[in-house]
């Protein structure tokens, strides 16, 4: 039903997208129209995936929380940060059953967002080392873009 209105009615009803009685959070979308979230509580969070089909796989499953993640612009790899205890790890996990690995823990990262081209990652940094920090992804040495704390870190 067009509601009578040019182009269509485009009003979205918000509803569940999912069945489970975890608490979820943190969606960051993909291009391709799928989900990457955190499912679970405390140290059992991991990460899942919702395709666009309505189908889920869970993509971690670790000691430690699985949150913030973060899809690249292609959307064949998440950046998300695993918090064990006071320890953050930033990593990157290759969808389709790829790889999972560490890409730095120092300074404690949180809320890492791709670059444009999907070469570096920016996020700030949590504890003792506040700001803004970017680091490629395959490790480099983190640079600090700017000593002033900032959430959501975006590019521009």
């Amino acid at each position: 039903m067009d509601g009578g209105r040019p182009g269509g009615d485009l009003r979205v009803r918000p509803g569940r997208l999912t069945e489970s009685p975890e608490p979820e959070r943190e969606p960051a979308p993909a291009p391709d129209g799928s989900i990457v979230f955190s499912r679970g509580r405390g140290d059992a969070a991991d990460l899942w995936l919702l395709r666009a089909d309505g189908s889920e796989e869970r993509l971690t499953r670790g000691a430690g929380a699985d949150r913030m993640a973060a899809v690249s612009p292609d959307g064949e790899r998440v950046a998300y940060v695993r918090v064990r205890g006071r320890s953050r790890e930033l990593r990157v996990l290759r969808l389709g059953g790829g790889e999972d690995r560490t890409v730095l823990s120092d300074p404690a990262p949180a809320y890492p967002v791709w670059s444009p081209d999907g070469s570096r990652l920016a996020f700030a940094g949590a504890g003792g080392r506040p700001g803004v920090w970017v680091t490629s992804v395959d490790g480099g040495y983190p640079n600090q873009a700017s000593g002033r704390a900032a959430r959501p870190v975006a590019w521009s």
